[in-house]
């Protein structure tokens, strides 16, 4: 549990999330998630092939160059999805 809030702002509070996370870096949050569901049916040699595979993959995307950008001019990041 991250954070808990009364019943009445659930809904609110919801929505900023998801607002929050369609707006970040979803290749990388995909790449994740691909890594997180794969954990236990894998070695530990070939997982870290595979988030090696999944960072070199991330590290071409426009979002990674764009969240670089952002960082060096102290700027929240404008993801794209690609």
């Amino acid at each position: 549990v991250n954070w808990v809030v009364p019943d009445e702002e659930l809904d609110a509070e919801t929505h900023k999330l998801a607002s929050r996370l369609a707006s970040g870096p979803t290749v990388a949050y995909s790449n994740a998630k691909k890594l997180f569901n794969q954990t236990n049916h894998l070695s530990m040699e070939s997982q870290l092939q595979m988030e090696a595979e999944r960072m070199a993959d991330s590290m071409m995307t426009s979002d990674h160059a764009e969240g670089i950008t952002a960082f060096m001019e102290k700027r929240p990041p404008k993801f794209s999805g690609k």
